[in-house]
Formats: structure tokens, C-alpha cells, sequence
């Protein structure tokens, strides 16, 4: 496994809730029932030319486009969401190129969280609003997807301040695959691209270290890119 990066991403100035310096007595790790997340909205992982690929594809086929594949564009695991016509789907399958099947989330479960509802607000598409434990390390966040799904790609948009060491371990059903470590901060961007093409169907991110609560704006998981 490998391409572990942290980019620096900027925000804008908002501070939310868990940059707040006031104590909150933390009560131990708990489990509550586990809140619905609605599915998220597609993630966008690129657009490819027409260029891109030496087939029979023309600005009018593209215009009546149909199906949303991963579609290949140059070694064995670059690709990028595309939409093709349904007539060219044979010939893109042939060339390499994927079905596209966005990862469905359903439920999350944690070790602590200001409210309940929070759970789904790492997962709603919008970078501005956070799940927040309310309390320091050591915390994490499992999302159960319902079922085995596959994806390229692990994207976690910090929500941090103060800014610091940071270690956050990720398992995939239960098997630790790589760990996030270094200096972070409020809007910085964890990407972890594997190898191979990865099947689970539950994923938790266990912050160990950290000098602020632990809290993440956005988790994503990437089908293609």
C-alpha cells in the first residue's frame, strides 16, 4: 500500500464548534445507536476528454451520454468518472474500463459525540460541517457501508485546531491497513490511494494522537480516482 499524502487545504477562516477552548468532562467511550446517513451524493473524480481514448466517441455521443463509468486513462489505476453513451459501453469495457459504483453509506457508530446526530455530517458532502467526538484521543469513527463495496480511495478533510501531531489509524473490517501520521491542521486534506482496488464493508478511523478534539469534516471513498 502506498501515495499516503496530507495536502494542505485552505477553508476559509470558520472555526467550528470543536476549536472551541472549554473543558467538557469526558464520560468513557460509549456506542449509541447507530444514526442513518443518507447516501452521498457522487463524488466528483474528474471528467475525461474525449482524447483521452482511442475509440469511436464523438461530441454527440458524449452529449446523449447514459452510463457513468471509470473510465481508464493512462496506467493500470488511473481512471476518471466519465459519462458515455450506452451504444459505446462494449467498447469502453474492452479498453479497461470499469462500471461505476458510487460506495453507499448507511450507518456510523463512535466511541463519543457532542450529539447523535453528528455522526452523518462527516458524510453529507458539505466540507463545512463535522462530526465532533467532544473529547481528545484516543476516538475513532466506523462507517458501515451494509454491504461489501469496493474503492480506490480513503479522503478525510481535517477539522482541527490547534494545529499538531496526529496519528490516525485505518482498518478495514477489522484489519489495520495503513495509519495517517504527521503534522495537521483545520482544512488539511489525508488521501490514501492503494494499491489494489479494495472490498469492505466497514471502515473506522481511530485517532490515537492529537491535541485538539477529534472531529472530521469530510470522510470519502473515492470509486475510480
Amino acid at each position: 500500500m502506498k501515495n499516503q499524502a496530507i495536502a494542505p487545504r485552505v477553508c476559509g477562516s470558520l472555526l467550528l464548534a470543536s476549536t472551541v477552548a472549554f473543558a467538557v468532562a469526558c464520560s468513557g467511550e460509549h456506542n449509541p445507536t447507530a444514526p442513518s446517513i443518507a447516501s452521498a451524493p457522487p463524488v466528483a473524480e474528474g471528467v475525461a476528454s474525449v482524447s483521452e481514448f482511442a475509440g469511436n466517441e464523438t461530441a454527440s455521443t458524449l452529449a446523449a451520454a447514459k452510463t457513468t463509468i471509470c473510465h481508464k486513462t493512462g496506467g493500470a489505476k488511473d481512471y476518471v468518472v466519465t459519462q458515455i453513451a450506452d451504444s459505446a459501453l462494449a467498447t469502453h469495457m474492452a479498453h479497461g474500463d470499469m462500471n461505476y459504483s458510487p460506495v453507499s453509506l448507511k450507518t456510523a457508530t463512535y466511541s463519543a459525540s457532542r450529539s447523535p446526530e453528528t455522526a452523518s455530517l462527516a458524510f453529507d458532502g458539505n466540507p463545512l460541517t463535522s462530526w465532533i467526538a467532544g473529547s481528545h484521543p484516543l476516538q475513532w469513527i466506523e462507517i458501515d457501508f451494509g454491504s461489501p463495496q469496493s474503492f480506490w480511495t480513503i479522503n478525510a478533510l481535517v477539522d482541527q485546531n490547534p494545529s499538531g501531531q496526529t496519528n490516525h489509524r485505518v482498518a478495514l473490517d477489522g484489519n489495520t491497513a495503513f495509519s495517517w501520521n504527521g503534522l495537521t491542521g483545520y482544512g488539511d486534506l489525508l488521501s490514501h490511494k492503494f494499491d489494489t482496488l479494495q472490498t469492505a464493508q466497514k471502515v473506522r478511523i481511530t485517532t490515537t494522537q492529537s491535541p485538539s478534539w477529534v472531529a472530521w469534516q469530510e470522510v470519502t471513498f473515492p470509486t475510480c480516482s
